[in-house]
């Protein structure tokens, strides 16, 4: 057999060359097997040559054979990735260290409802229809001789809305402690986060975690209106 293959009677066994019985020069019909076993990520090509026991002349086989490299260091440009319901994502991009031959992917368990891989590419695309907890989904990269494994997690979380005060006015005085302004309301999901335009009033201050509005006002200032913002980290 040429460099890099080898044959075999059982396909279990393999060597560079084996003997194959005969008789008077006549072969019966038999099954050998060739086993390509490269070294490097390139062609090879060679014969496999029957030849001797009277056999005249010798009966080349052409085998071939393509080494790739294989696959090593699957990542993703987002991982952990927070995406909200009915928002289109932003393409999570697949890269891999080292690369060879045709590479497909697959995962698993199935992405949220909405939400595709490119069997090709690796790319993560869609729009998700529903919420989901957070989970890890393994997404394997083959060439049909080796394989790249990597976990991404995915959370998909309502999109902010309803937000509302226990009181959405209010009349404080000077240098006298304001009752705290708690949220009354909000639906979304995930780390909510709270900040307010333009600044409040010096002595009254915003939790960035539970958007109460405490403190005790010390100056005086005219009526004004104020936006409260409540982010989840894709939505608002």
């Amino acid at each position: 057999a040429p460099a890099n293959f080898t044959v075999s009677e059982n396909n279990t066994d393999f060597f560079n060359s084996i003997p194959v019985n005969h008789s008077s020069g006549a072969f019966t019909n038999k099954t050998i097997y060739v086993r390509f076993t490269p070294t490097a990520a390139t062609p090879y090509s060679g014969d496999v040559v029957i030849s001797g026991g009277g056999l005249s002349p010798d009966v080349n086989v052409g085998v071939t054979g393509n080494g790739v490299n294989s696959l090593a260091n699957l990542s993703y440009a987002t991982s952990p990735a927070v995406y909200c319901r009915s928002n289109a994502i932003a393409t999570n991009t697949a890269t891999l260290g080292t690369t060879g031959g045709t590479v497909t992917y697959s995962v698993s368990p199935a992405l949220p409802v909405g939400l595709s891989l490119n069997t090709s590419t690796g790319a993560i695309t869609g729009t998700p229809t529903g919420t989901a907890t957070a989970t890890d989904y393994t997404i394997a990269a083959s060439n049909g001789c080796s394989n790249a494994n990597v976990t991404v997690n995915i959370t998909v979380l309502q999109n902010m809305s309803g937000l509302s005060y226990t009181n959405s006015t209010m009349t404080l005085c000077q240098n006298v402690a304001a009752a705290t302004n708690a949220v009354s309301a909000v639906t979304g999901g995930g780390s909510i986060t709270y900040s307010v335009s333009p600044a409040l009033p010096a002595g009254l201050s915003l939790n960035s975690s539970t958007g109460a509005i405490s403190g005790t006002p010390t100056t005086a200032t005219a009526s004004a209106s104020y936006t409260v913002t409540a982010s989840n980290g894709c939505s608002s």
